[in-house]
């Protein structure tokens, strides 16, 4: 367990995520492109709040080996995706129910992108049953529901 958690400490250091919430040792689900991120649960410190932090290593070895121009327009869209959220989010009267209710905007710092979003207990395409980046028991998980 102690090394799990380290390994969460190693995605988030340095983040002001890591300093508003508390995470789950493992994630709990995957998504995004090409199931990218790895999603925690999470728990606002302060607030004590559940949701759920995404997180997008750079160093993902699938990133990695995508040429360079390729590698800049993912992360573009990732941008992209999160302000359409974060508008999606401070739209008058309400935000939209069927929409991801987004917490903290984007923080992009030179290892990764994460940002919060209201608890998730898995994302669709898990549902669906492709695992990808999801450790085994979160397979586990979803596999029961």
């Amino acid at each position: 367990m102690f090394a799990a958690a380290k390994s969460v400490a190693a995605y988030v250091s340095g983040s002001e995520i890591r300093q508003k919430y508390t995470l789950d040792p493992s994630h709990c689900a995957s998504g995004g492109y090409r199931y990218l991120y790895k999603i925690f649960n999470g728990t606002h410190k302060k607030t004590g709040m559940p949701v759920s932090i995404f997180i997008m290593d750079k160093n993902d070895p699938r990133i990695s080996a995508m040429e360079r121009s390729s590698k800049e327009a993912l992360f573009e869209s990732v941008r992209r995706d999160i302000h359409v959220l974060k508008a999606f989010a401070q739209s008058k009267p309400s935000p939209n129910p069927y929409v991801l209710h987004l917490y903290e905007a984007l923080e992009e710092t030179k290892k990764e992108f994460s940002f919060s979003t209201e608890r998730l207990e898995f994302s669709l395409g898990n549902r669906f049953r492709d695992f990808t980046n999801l450790p085994p028991q979160s397979i586990t998980e979803v596999s029961e529901m």
